[in-house]
């Protein structure tokens, strides 16, 4: 059974096993989350002896969390655990997300948009702020627009497409007059906004992507 402890930030070690990448971009933005909100979330750590710990998740945080200068770290400790039960706890810890409700969220992003200001969630959400007004536009895309058609073979993508309505081609195929908005989609799900261009717009079906009609 693991126990909490405040770590300092000397005796912790980063896993050279983290299959994470690195993003500057992303860890400006946790710097700045931690510095508004702090250190809310503790790092997860094994004991490899002599007084230091492995950190099993958190490697980024702890990044940004030396480059803040906080030598205090919060951590969870799993105590002497081996490599591979680590590896497992990862990935766990790493992969068990939920999906996210596009509408829900586009709708939450509005409400912080309007009362914080998109400048300041810039500095702190994993998005742009082109990113953040795309998924609020999300919100209200109206999906009653878009209707399904039949599979077909050789279903032109030219780039050139001008038509009112685009066809948009993957593994499902569909129709849509609307335009100015820009999807990637997984199998199953209605689609990630991704920018602004004319429509691309994937739904479902076997297989994942990302196709381009219109003036992409």
């Amino acid at each position: 059974m693991g126990e909490y402890r405040e770590l300092t930030i000397d005796q912790l070690v980063k896993a050279d096993w983290n299959y994470k990448k690195d993003n500057d971009s992303l860890l400006a933005k946790l710097k700045e989350n931690i510095r508004k909100n702090g250190q809310i979330e503790n790092l997860v750590v094994r004991e490899l002896g002599s007084g230091l710990y492995e950190i099993v998740n958190g490697n980024h945080r702890y990044d940004a969390l030396v480059q803040l200068g906080i030598r205090s770290v919060y951590c969870y400790n799993l105590g002497c655990i081996s490599k591979l039960v680590a590896k497992r706890i990862a990935v766990e810890l790493n992969e068990t997300r939920f999906q996210t409700s596009m509408d829900h969220f586009g709708s939450i992003l509005k409400e912080i948009s309007l009362e914080f200001g998109m400048e300041h969630l810039e500095q702190t959400l994993p998005f742009t702020a082109q990113d953040i007004t795309n998924f609020i536009e999300l919100s209200s895309f109206e999906w009653s627009d878009v209707t399904p058609i039949h599979p077909k073979k050789d279903t032109p993508t030219d780039n050139n497409v001008k038509d009112e309505a685009v066809e948009v081609v993957s593994e499902t195929y569909v129709t849509c007059s609307m335009k100015q908005i820009v999807f990637e989609a997984h199998p199953y799900q209605k689609g990630v906004l991704t920018s602004q261009k004319p429509v691309i717009v994937l739904l479902g079906g076997v297989g994942s992507g990302k196709t381009k009609v219109g003036d992409g």
